[in-house]
């Protein structure tokens, strides 16, 4: 239910990401993203989200941020 891909180079998040349904924790900081997949948004257990020190300049409308708490979003680092 953790996944942590955390200072890896990746430059995209892949849209398959959506179809982990079970995942809790997502760690993807360091790394050189640009964009978030909107299939993050089908990602309903998630309570843990780790983007910081990225290339992030926008965050999808259409995701429900609201079901993270305030200590579980990290987006320090980012253009936004």
């Amino acid at each position: 239910q953790l996944l942590d891909l955390g200072c890896n180079r990746l430059g995209c998040i892949p849209d398959e990401i959506g179809r982990l349904s079970e995942l809790r924790e997502l760690t993807l900081d360091d790394n050189e993203i640009r964009e978030m997949p909107l299939s993050l948004g089908k990602l309903r257990q998630l309570d843990w989200l780790n983007l910081a020190n990225n290339h992030l300049t926008t965050l999808p409308v259409a995701m429900d941020w609201s079901r993270l708490g305030r200590n579980a979003l990290w987006l320090q680092g980012n253009p936004l």
